[in-house]
């Protein structure tokens, strides 16, 4: 029997149960070894604080007389849950640390919440130093799944207990508003973190990558100036990774002029340059189509002993396909087998872009049979290009055909896909088949109206009804047609009456 002065719910720690006397009454579940007086003990006042147990209702009697009966009731499950963990922390942390440490690190915010609300009340006769442990594992739980919102209301739990943020606080609430996209919370925060303490790198380096995602260069570039104001450039791995952030903006933007200029800066401040950072300046040549500039960065890469990875060599790929070099195209991918690396869909896909660029459609047909081989998908991008290979060489048979076969192997049509095919049959003034097609546009826009116009002045005769109608049912779905589409109305009906059209119905004359 439990000393009458005693309640389950002000042992210190886990409790463990002993038999007491000669009765085999049923023990209660110990959820970590520690060391706890058994049986009555005079004087013995135990520390408030840990989880008790309601064990079965053999022990009912003794927890009867326990105060917190009906909280202990409604714990047992949780506890039972937490039993499993094992006493890594010791009495240094409280009781259920593991488990939200556990499920912080998984990103399930919610079962992280439902732990953190259960330790709560308990974590009370702890320090500050580690309830403020406990509430930043739940922001890291938020950050880390880009919860920004969540991680506001922990930050004003720090309030609530009257708690001091740190460094590590601020640094998760910067990264979960940075993770969502959310720039100008990242910044309040951030300048939060500079009224209380002095940023690190690391809070300067999850601005600047933030504003690198986000396209916006003159935030980047702000940031990077204030951590070279703030903490120097000491730190050769998170220099380079700021560095490649930034450059990475205009590798997206296809503006090697500024990417090159931010790799000479890197490097007259002695900042490294890694693969990373490279492959975004080839990224920078390639998206401009300057398959030159994108070979020199590459063998600048070499020349410092950088060994290029898949990501590079597709950049590079794509570079030969823009200015159609298919030889060179297939030159560099059989150099990335020769590195031992494994090829993807993108590689083969970039290949395949040359090869129609050029214009040699049974080049590119081999290359549709060897990525068929490898038993890779081309998907709806590389059934895109092969499309409007075939609609532009007027050979909308094999179009039909490769449509069909997308069809089989569940590759879903996009709009621009159809458009294609719509201005396939618009050019052969097949207006039949372009209508079909046009029909099944998700989101009718003035070039989709434009083209399929444009198929019914090709036709022979000239569909002028059809077009009198089409721009009809154009402004009925609210659509205004551009000066494209009034002069290829022009074209079909002739000036006199596309002019008399437009006055009957409103618009601008062509």
């Amino acid at each position: 029997m439990i000393h009458a002065g005693s309640s389950l719910c002000s042992w210190h720690g886990p409790l463990q149960l002993a038999q007491h006397g000669a009765e085999k009454s049923c023990l209660a579940e110990a959820i970590a070894q520690r060391s706890v007086p058994k049986g009555p003990q005079v004087g013995f006042r135990p520390r408030r604080t840990g989880f008790a147990i309601l064990a079965c209702g053999v022990c009912s009697a003794g927890v009867a007389r326990c105060r917190a009966r009906e909280r202990l009731g409604r714990r047992v499950g949780f506890c039972r849950r937490l039993a499993q963990e094992s006493p890594r922390h010791g009495g240094d942390l409280p009781f259920g640390s593991e488990q939200l440490d556990k499920f912080a690190k998984a990103k399930d915010v919610e079962a992280a919440r439902l732990v953190y609300e259960q330790m709560l009340p308990e974590i009370q006769g702890y320090s500050d130093s580690i309830k403020r442990v406990v509430v930043n594992t739940m922001i890291k739980a938020c950050s880390d799944s880009g919860d920004a919102r969540s991680g506001e209301e922990f930050y004003d739990s720090l309030q609530t207990l009257r708690l001091q943020p740190n460094s590590k606080t601020y640094g998760k609430l910067i990264e979960a508003a940075a993770k969502s996209g959310n720039i100008a919370v990242a910044e309040s925060w951030m300048n939060k973190l500079s009224t209380a303490m002095d940023p690190d790198r690391v809070h300067f380096s999850t601005m600047i990558d933030a504003c690198a995602k986000k396209g916006d260069v003159a935030r980047a570039h702000g940031w990077f100036a204030k951590m070279i104001d703030s903490v120097g450039l000491s730190d050769p791995k998170s220099d380079t990774a700021a560095l490649s952030a930034v450059i990475e903006v205009y590798a997206q933007q296809g503006d090697p002029l500024q990417a090159t200029h931010w790799l000479d800066w890197g490097c007259a401040r002695r900042i490294a340059p890694d693969v990373v950072t490279f492959t975004n300046v080839l990224t920078a040549y390639s998206r401009k189509g300057d398959l030159s500039g994108a070979e020199s960065s590459l063998q600048q890469m070499v020349s410092l002993s950088l060994k290029p990875t898949m990501v590079t060599y597709s950049s590079l790929i794509d570079a030969c396909a823009k200015v159609g070099d298919a030889e060179k195209a297939e030159s560099w991918f059989r150099k990335c087998l020769d590195q031992g690396l494994e090829p993807d869909i993108t590689h083969y896909r970039a290949v395949l872009d040359a090869h129609v660029q050029s214009q040699n459609l049974g080049n590119a047909e081999h290359w549709l049979s060897v990525i068929s081989s490898t038993g890779l998908q081309l998907g709806l991008i590389g059934n895109t290009v092969m499309v409007k290979a075939y609609a532009k060489a007027g050979d909308m048979d094999r179009v039909e055909r490769l449509l069909g076969d997308m069809q089989r192997t569940s590759v879903e049509c996009d709009d621009v896909l159809i458009g294609t095919v719509i201005s396939g049959y618009a050019d052969l003034g097949q207006t039949v088949a372009a209508e079909r097609w046009f029909r099944q546009l998700r989101h009718r826009t003035v070039k989709g109206y434009t083209t399929l116009l444009k198929g019914y002045g090709k036709s022979a005769p000239r569909l002028t009804e059809h077009a009198v109608d089409l721009i009809k049912e154009m402004l009925a779905e609210g659509i205004r047609p551009n000066p494209v589409t009034l002069k290829t109305l022009e074209r079909v009906l002739g000036r006199s009456r596309a002019t008399q059209l437009c006055a009957d119905l409103g618009i601008d004359s062509p």
